[in-house]
């Protein structure tokens, strides 16, 4: 996986439950490849702990579809969780579902595409 096209998704909440809204989003399945990024569980414990969700976006567009997707799963839930996007050590928070927000954190993760 090329690092550049790596966008990692965390959150305090339900990480599964995001992963979930992702992979039943058509546009996102079409364009973006998602996973799960597990914690391995404490001794004892049974199951997947998700720690956050991996996306590999390949160009703006992926990555739109990628952003409006995560605000609508925000917008699903009262309230929305803030989301934190992180790619080549850059990290953003989506905290407000503005066009304005979305505008900036499209071009914040874009730019770290070329680095």
């Amino acid at each position: 996986m090329d690092e550049t096209s790596k966008i990692t998704i965390t959150l305090d909440g339900d990480v599964a439950d995001l992963y979930r809204w992702l992979r039943k989003d058509p546009e996102v399945t079409r364009d973006v490849p998602v996973r799960p990024d597990e914690a391995a569980d404490a001794p004892g414990e049974m199951g997947v702990t998700f720690e956050a969700v991996v996306a590999v976006v390949g160009d703006v567009l992926a990555l739109g579809s990628l952003l409006f997707s995560v605000r609508d799963w925000r917008a699903a839930r009262d309230p929305g969780p803030a989301v934190t996007f992180e790619r080549n050590g850059v990290v953003i928070t989506l905290k407000d579902d503005s066009p304005e927000t979305i505008r900036h954190i499209m071009e914040v993760l874009s730019d770290q595409a070329d680095q």
